[in-house]
């Protein structure tokens, strides 16, 4: 006896490789083991089993009912043939409870109500042939039945009845991304393509799951249809997004060119991604495009300047252990802890807010800067970076001759004291050390000065420099413009107390209008740091200039101990800012906001400017407001600060614009140095004196020829073995040059190398096994010179 368990319907996975989509009424079991389990065994349970049956073939005709009536014969076949399995065990059904039926009116009237639903059965499979001349799909009860028994009769009941209760599995549509193509094509291939359906319900569903540039290539393919039309689909995404080189090519590039990683869950994100990208590489056997140690520096420099530094520190170690760099594997591992601890819930904020975790100046620098930071700092106006010029190394540059005020090694118009001095004084220091007037160098009269300029200011006309020019009546040198008039009001600046590299309490000013944060000189100098050079355009209301200054990094946090890790600070000689004072306890809805020194004396020192590169700072918490004109109150990180207004008794108003320097000379500075570039001689870097070095020490002359030897930085470093990507251009070099009828002359130009020792074959005791580098050449033709070929060799690769 076969009875029915329950009507679900679902999409159950099985294995790892087999998943099938059934539509199930009833399970059925030998009668033996129901009834060890205390099964029905009546016939007033048959008979319930049967009705329920019956409503399941009901409802699945219903269905195809519908689908007829809206003309959407696209799962007619599947449901067709969930029809005659349903009902093949409702006859099952109704043949086991009729063999329990004794009575004759009882017999007559259950083959009544089977007549009946065999009626509404044929019915319904006649509408759907004529309806539809494609389905062509059958199934067989007893090879369903069969299958299904393989298929559970490993499973209890209660297994396969928590399986019938998982969600049904969704697929991902693909919208053309290479990334998620072979992601996509193993789900289809479970989900779709394994489950025998036809050709072209499988090209329907291939549709159904594209989108975008994916769906638009493969459309045509509808109107083939059939076996032809599918493969034909299948091979064109392959080719078109399936591609290895392909996906490699995308995932190198999105790991080596993302963005700089600041927060916790940007490294998470990157530990993922490069664990997903091992897995795709190795899957495509494509590891070695990622085996390269540039590649990994590139993907190192996206991280934290503290994680480089343990990199590096990692890598060295393992050189001097293994006598090779980390691999990727490596790579993907050691970034995969840094996520760990960044993002662990308990130790992961040690360092709250950034996680560039140097104090101090010389710290937090990246491993492969060489040049000063480049970044654009305005002040209520856009900026510009301009970059540092780069330094080309000048063989044998005679010694910079040092400062006539400071001594160190720079030009008179670079230092900070002649910049500070007004023009009088600066005309009596190029007197006194006889300097000429215009150039304000020392080795010639102003007179025979070669540098073809004039004084730039109007009506003057005259062979000196704007540094020196004397007006009888010069305009103040001003930083804070003031204008005063009668008023009844005063101005509350955000102001709050913190305490910077853990010693030192100073105000600083939260300025939502600044993009970058600014440090006294003062402060500088209490904290003893030196500060790394750096070049940047600063606009304010008035003016826009370079101005050449330092920056640093400084750790501030408030008095109750949140901190924040401000990176690249600019250091200004000052920052003038004035607020007024306020007596706190005349308002009351600034009762409980606790102690602001910044507004108890009316001469108050700011040491610091926080802006926008610190927007954690700025973040307003809470508000406390009373009524209109008074000031109102705002916590944020580092505590309560003011804004608005604050009545005071008839005193003058200055109205202040904060900038942070305002030299008169500085688009005069500007133009000196691009106007002596070609005169200023650099400093050697150490790299450069190695090489000068070690060129002094290991050249010869060989034939009347000097001999060199190549500035490697590390001479026991291995290079990559790149063989089959120089024999595959050869190969690839000598079939274009047989197709283009140039080997004989190319051929003969390679002779006439070996033949003239330009080449010759490098003798085996001189090889060494990782320090060989095989260098790919080609053929240049030119129509100035036809019949001409020249070999040119490429060195990198």
């Amino acid at each position: 006896m076969i009875l029915p368990l329950a009507l679900l319907g679902h999409r159950v996975i099985l294995s790892s490789n087999l998943i099938v989509s059934i539509f199930l009424l009833a399970i059925f079991v030998d009668q033996e083991s129901w009834e060890s389990s205390s099964t029905m065994s009546t016939a007033a349970e048959l008979k319930t089993a049967r009705a329920s049956a019956k409503r399941a073939v009901t409802k699945q005709a219903n269905q195809i009912r519908q689908c007829i009536a809206e003309d959407d014969l696209t799962l007619i076949d599947d449901y067709v043939v969930k029809l005659k399995y349903l009902f093949s065990v409702f006859t099952s059904v109704h043949n086991d409870y009729q063999a329990l039926l004794s009575d004759e009116d009882d017999i007559e009237a259950s083959d009544t109500y089977f007549c009946k639903q065999q009626d509404e059965y044929i019915s319904v499979l006649g509408s759907v042939k004529g309806r539809s001349k494609g389905v062509k799909s059958e199934v067989d009860h007893k090879d369903s039945s069969s299958s299904e028994s393989n298929l559970y009769g490993d499973l209890s009941r209660e297994q396969f009845m928590g399986l019938l209760n998982l969600p049904k599995v969704e697929l991902q549509v693909f919208d053309g991304n290479p990334l998620h193509y072979h992601q996509f094509l193993m789900a289809f291939e479970v989900n779709v393509d394994k489950m025998g359906e036809g050709s072209d319900l499988k090209l329907a569903r291939l549709m159904q799951y594209t989108s975008g540039p994916a769906k638009e290539a493969i459309r045509g393919c509808q109107l083939i249809g059939g076996t032809v039309g599918y493969t034909q689909a299948l091979s064109i995404l392959e080719s078109r997004f399936g591609n290895k080189h392909l996906v490699t090519e995308r995932l190198i590039k999105g790991l080596r060119s993302g963005k700089q990683l600041r927060l916790p869950h940007e490294i998470q994100q990157l530990a993922d991604d490069m664990k997903t990208a091992l897995l795709t590489l190795t899957q495509l056997d494509t590891l070695d495009e990622v085996k390269s140690q540039s590649f990994i520096l590139d993907v190192v420099s996206r991280l934290p300047n503290y994680v480089q530094l343990r990199w590096r520190k990692s890598a060295l170690k393992s050189k001097r252990a293994n006598e090779s760099y980390p691999s990727f594997k490596d790579l993907v591992d050691f970034v995969s802890n840094i996520a760990c601890e960044v993002n662990d819930p308990v130790y992961g904020n040690l360092y709250p807010k950034r996680f560039d975790r140097s104090r101090g100046s010389n710290q937090g620098v990246s491993l492969n800067s060489s040049v000063s930071r480049q970044s654009q700092l305005d002040t209520g106006a856009t900026g510009t970076a301009k970059p540092s010029p780069s330094k080309s190394v000048k063989s044998y540059a005679k010694p910079e001759p040092p400062c006539v005020l400071c001594s160190q090694t720079h030009r008179l118009w670079h230092c900070d004291k002649f910049k500070q001095m007004s023009p009088r004084q600066r005309l009596n220091i190029v007197v006194a050390h006889k300097l000429c007037h215009n150039c304000l160098l020392a080795s010639h009269s102003t007179n025979d000065c070669g540098k073809r300029s004039i004084c730039g200011v109007q009506g003057c006309g005259k062979k000196h420099t704007m540094y020196i020019h004397c007006p009888d009546t010069a305009p103040p040198e001003s930083k804070v413009s003031n204008a005063s008039f009668y008023a009844d009001k005063g101005t509350c600046m955000p102001i709050v107390q913190v305490i910077v590299n853990g010693s030192c309490k100073v105000l600083a000013l939260l300025d939502n209008g600044s993009s970058n944060s600014f440090c006294s000189q003062g402060l500088v100098a209490k904290l003893g740091l030196e500060g790394m050079p750096s070049e940047f355009q600063l606009s304010t209301l008035n003016m826009s200039g370079v101005h050449q200054s330092k920056i640093v990094d400084l750790s501030v946090a408030s008095e109750t101990g949140e901190a924040l890790c401000m990176n690249h600070v600019c250091v200004v000689d000052s920052i003038p800012v004035k607020s007024a004072p306020v007596d706190v306890s005349l308002y009351a809805h600034l009762d409980d906001v606790g102690s602001m020194p910044a507004y108890k004396h009316d001469h108050t020192t700011v040491d610091l400017l926080i802006g926008q590169d610190n927007a954690e700072a700025l973040l307003p918490l809470e508000v406390r407001r009373g009524s209109m004109g008074q000031p109102f109150a705002v916590r944020t990180l580092f505590g309560w600060c003011l804004n608005g207004r604050s009545p005071v008794n008839r005193v003058s108003r200055k109205v202040i614009s904060n900038f942070v320097s305002c030299l008169s000379t500085d688009d005069v500075s500007r133009l000196w140095r691009i106007e002596n570039e070609g005169l200023e001689s650099s400093s050697w870097s150490q790299e450069d004196k190695l090489v000068i070095r070690l060129w002094d020490q290991e050249h010869r002359k060989i034939d009347g020829h000097y001999e060199l030897p190549i500035p490697w930085r590390d001479r026991s470093e291995p290079l990559p073995n790149n063989f089959p990507v120089a024999k595959s251009r050869l190969d690839s070099l000598h079939k274009r040059l047989v197709e283009n009828g140039l080997f004989p002359k190319y051929n003969a130009e390679i002779v006439k190398l070996l033949t003239k020792g330009y080449a010759e074959k490098v003798p085996s005791g001189e090889i060494v096994g990782d320090r060989v580098w095989y260098l790919p050449h080609h053929a240049v033709t030119t129509d100035k010179k036809p019949g001409k070929v020249r070999v040119v060799y490429k060195i990198l690769m």
